[in-house]
C-alpha cells in the first residue's frame, strides 16, 4: 500500500489505487503516454508537499519527489524505513541511484538550453517581433517554463507565513532558487541578473566569455529578469522602462531590445501600460552569417498581481483575485488562523482522472482545501472547457468559480467583476477551507 502523507504530521491525504501504485513503480518508455502520466501523477504530488509511504515492511519506507536533470523521480528519504527487496520501488529507485549524472549528485534541478548554435534553424534572427495575439510556441515553452520553474522552486507564487510578502525578500529567494538550475552547462545563477539596469553588465559578461574562448562551440547566453512598468513597440524594437526605488528616490530605466528578437506576450488583454510586468530575455552572441554580435535573443513578458508579491497571473479578474487572497490571508493571519495559498503556474494532475488540470488558485489549510477558478470570459467554448476541467479540479477539492459578466457601464463586449463579488466568493472559500460556521 503506498499512502500521501503530510510531512509533518504524517497524515494519510490519499492512498494510492493499484493503477496508481503500477504508474508510479513502472519505468517508463521515453515520450509514451504512460510517461506523461506519470510526470503529470508526480507533479501533483509534488506540489502538493506530499511525502509517500509505503508499507512494504514494518519499517515503511519514506520517500519523496526530486528532480533530477530536468526529470521528476521517486527517492527514498535518508534514515526514513526501507523496502523490500521484492518491491516493485524499491527495484526502480536502485536502478534509478545508479543512473546519477555528475549534474544531480550536485543537487541541480531543471535543464534551460534557449539557444544551442547561432547557425541552428530554430534561432532565426530575422525573425519578426511577436506581437499581442500572435503565437510563438516555442518561446513560451521555454522562457514562460524557465520562470515557473524558477518561482515555484522559490515559492514565489505562494502566499503563506513561509514567504514574506516583500520585494526585496521575494527577489533573494528567486536569485537562491536559480542556484538549483542550469542554463546550458552553467549554473542559472552564474547566467542570470536580476532587472533591466543590469543589461550593461550581462553584455560585458558575453564580451569576456568571447575574449576568453578562441573556438566557441556554443553561445554565450545571459539571462535577464525584470519587473517593468511599461512597453511600447517601436520601429527600432521593443522599448521597456523599469523604475529602480531607493531610499534617495526613484530613478527611471529604458532599454530598446532589438528589432529581429521574438517577443512573445502572455496576454492580449492587458495593454502596455497594465503595469506590473515580468520581463525574460536573452542576451546572445550572434555569429551567423559572420554577425559577431551581441543582441537580444527572445522575450517574454507576463502581468504581475502586483510589484511586491511578484505572482504571474493570465488576466485583470485573477489579478484582482491573487491580491484580494493576500487581504483574505492578512485578516485571518490577525486572527490565529492561517492559511496557505497556492497559485499553481505548472498544471498537476488529478489524483483519479489523471487529467492534467491548472487551477488558478489554491486554498489550504489545516482542515481542508479549496480551488477557486476565475474565468476570463463568458465565451461558449472558453466556459464549455473550463466546466469541463472543474470535474476533475472537484477530485482535489471544492471548487468555488468566479464568472464574468457584461457590464452596462463599460464599453461594448467589456467584461467585469466587481471587487466586492471576488471578495466575498473568496472569503466563502476560506471560511470553508478554516471550518469557520458563518
Amino acid at each position: 500500500m503506498i499512502d500521501l502523507i503530510t510531512k509533518e504530521e504524517a497524515t494519510v491525504v490519499y492512498t494510492l489505487n493499484s493503477s496508481e501504485r503500477q504508474l508510479l513503480s513502472t519505468k517508463a518508455i521515453k515520450g509514451s503516454e504512460n510517461e506523461q502520466a506519470q510526470v503529470v501523477l508526480l507533479s501533483s504530488i509534488k506540489q502538493e508537499s506530499l511525502w509517500l509511504r509505503c508499507d512494504c515492511t514494518n519499517d515503511p519506507a519514506i520517500m519523496t519527489i526530486r528532480n533530477r536533470d530536468g526529470n521528476l523521480h521517486l527517492v527514498n528519504i535518508h534514515n526514513r524505513g526501507h523496502h523490500s527487496e521484492q518491491c516493485a520501488f524499491y527495484k526502480l529507485i536502485n536502478n534509478k541511484d545508479k543512473e546519477k549524472t555528475a549534474h544531480e549528485k550536485l543537487g541541480m534541478k531543471q535543464s534551460f538550453n534557449f539557444h544551442k548554435l547561432a547557425t541552428e534553424k530554430k534561432v532565426d534572427p530575422e525573425a519578426p517581433i511577436v506581437k499581442s495575439g500572435q503565437k510563438n510556441k516555442q518561446s513560451e515553452d521555454t522562457l514562460y517554463r524557465l520562470i515557473a520553474c524558477l518561482f515555484e522552486s522559490a515559492g514565489i507564487n505562494e502566499i503563506s507565513s513561509r514567504i514574506p510578502l516583500v520585494y526585496k525578500e521575494r527577489v533573494k529567494r528567486i536569485l537562491s532558487a536559480a542556484e538549483q538550475f542550469r542554463l546550458g552547462s552553467k549554473s542559472l545563477r552564474s547566467e542570470m541578473f536580476w532587472g533591466i539596469v543590469n543589461h550593461a553588465k550581462a553584455y560585458e559578461a558575453i564580451e569576456k566569455e568571447i575574449s576568453d574562448k578562441t573556438d566557441i562551440n556554443n553561445v554565450p547566453t545571459k539571462l535577464i529578469l525584470s519587473v517593468i512598468d511599461n512597453y511600447d513597440f517601436t520601429d527600432m524594437g521593443m522599448t521597456v522602462s523599469s523604475t529602480i526605488r531607493n531610499p534617495s528616490g526613484e530613478k527611471k530605466i529604458n532599454i530598446t531590445l532589438d528589432a529581429d528578437c521574438k517577443v512573445v506576450l502572455a496576454n492580449k488583454r492587458f495593454t502596455s501600460e497594465d503595469a506590473p510586468f515580468i520581463l525574460a530575455y536573452t542576451l546572445i552572441y550572434d555569429t551567423k552569417d559572420n554577425r559577431n554580435i551581441i543582441r537580444v535573443g527572445r522575450a517574454y513578458i507576463r502581468p504581475l498581481a502586483s510589484i511586491h508579491n511578484l505572482i504571474p497571473c493570465d488576466n485583470r479578474f485573477e489579478r484582482s483575485a491573487i491580491n484580494k487572497c493576500e487581504s483574505v490571508y492578512d485578516y485571518n493571519k490577525k486572527r490565529g488562523n492561517i492559511l496557505k495559498i497556492v497559485r499553481p503556474l505548472l498544471s498537476i494532475s488529478a489524483p483519479i482522472s489523471h487529467q492534467a488540470i491548472r487551477p488558478d488558485i489554491i486554498m489550504h489549510s489545516a482542515y481542508n482545501k479549496a480551488i477557486i477558478n476565475v474565468f476570463a470570459n463568458s465565451e461558449e467554448e472558453y466556459l464549455k472547457v473550463r466546466h469541463g476541467q472543474t470535474q476533475y479540479m472537484e477530485e482535489i477539492a471544492q471548487v468555488y468559480n468566479i464568472t464574468p459578466e457584461q457590464s452596462n457601464d463599460t464599453q461594448e463586449g467589456q467584461l467585469t467583476i466587481s471587487d466586492g463579488n471576488i471578495h466575498e466568493i473568496i472569503k466563502a472559500s476560506a471560511k470553508f477551507v478554516l471550518n469557520i460556521e458563518d
